[in-house]
């Protein structure tokens, strides 16, 4: 951009974020013109923009016609140029202590206590190294709350078979948030799906403080590999919630969408 931007400002995390519009007609329809031919993938917000086209098509159904309701904001990010990183959103699972949690699982998974509680940041990098090189064979889980901690693995193709939607795609079946939830939580450990019981935390630290909170497990996950979202969409299907977090993106609020 070659025009001073509407704003630039840097935030407590050190990164400078610049905002321009764009409202030149002639520079509007050179966008559009390149955009119309490629391919984007959601990345982060599926549930999002489902609910921008239901309720759009709730406003249609209504005889509203055209209106603000045909239009939603996104964040594009040209992958070649700034390729976006994936983070693990954890689990803070209510409803059965690590003890519990453990035996449940030895019946459908390998299991394998871990020298570190995760009580202490430097245990809990220990923890998610441990979480991550098990990753690269398989599914992979670690369970703590914050005093022990223990590394679950190779899910049984019995539980697999039984707990995972025969209707969905290979891909979407594949993911370890689909294990995490359908197999483990709702199947092994009989918890209901909902919030309340599982709670979502962008750090680990934060999942262990909670599980301590509540007298229940933290469930800590690897990052959803990049690949794996883009063969979801690939076979027309959604994300599980809470399955993945992005970077980059906006500071929240930098952005705002008049109700008007």
């Amino acid at each position: 951009m070659r025009t001073e931007p509407l704003m630039d400002v840097s935030t407590a995390d050190g990164v400078t974020h610049r905002l321009w519009t764009i409202e030149e007609p002639a520079a509007l329809d050179v966008i559009a013109a390149d955009l119309l031919p490629r391919r984007a993938v959601i990345a982060d917000g599926h549930h999002r923009y489902a609910t921008y086209r239901q309720y759009q098509a709730e406003r249609h159904t209504a005889g509203d016609g055209d209106g603000p309701w045909d239009y939603g904001l996104t964040f594009l990010v040209d992958a070649t140029v700034s390729g976006p990183q994936v983070h693990p959103i954890h689990r803070a699972v209510r409803g059965l202590t690590l003890a519990d949690a453990v035996a449940r699982a030895e019946q459908f998974f390998t299991v394998r206590p871990l020298t570190t509680g995760g009580g202490t940041a430097g245990a809990l990098a220990g923890l998610l190294d441990d979480l991550a090189k098990a990753g690269l064979d398989g599914h992979a889980f670690v369970i703590a709350d914050g005093s022990a901690a223990y590394l679950l693995t190779l899910p049984t193709a019995d539980l697999l078979g039984r707990a995972l939607p025969a209707d969905r795609s290979a891909a979407f079946r594949g993911l370890d948030v689909t294990v995490a939830h359908l197999a483990l939580i709702s199947d092994v450990w009989g918890l209901e799906d909902t919030v309340g019981v599982v709670d979502y935390h962008h750090d680990a630290p934060a999942a262990v403080a909670a599980a301590q909170a509540h007298g229940g497990v933290a469930l800590l996950l690897n990052p959803t590999p990049v690949t794996d979202v883009i063969a979801v969409a690939g076979a027309a299907e959604r994300m599980p919630r809470k399955s993945t977090l992005f970077t980059p993106k906006p500071r929240t609020g930098l952005v705002m969408r008049p109700l008007d």
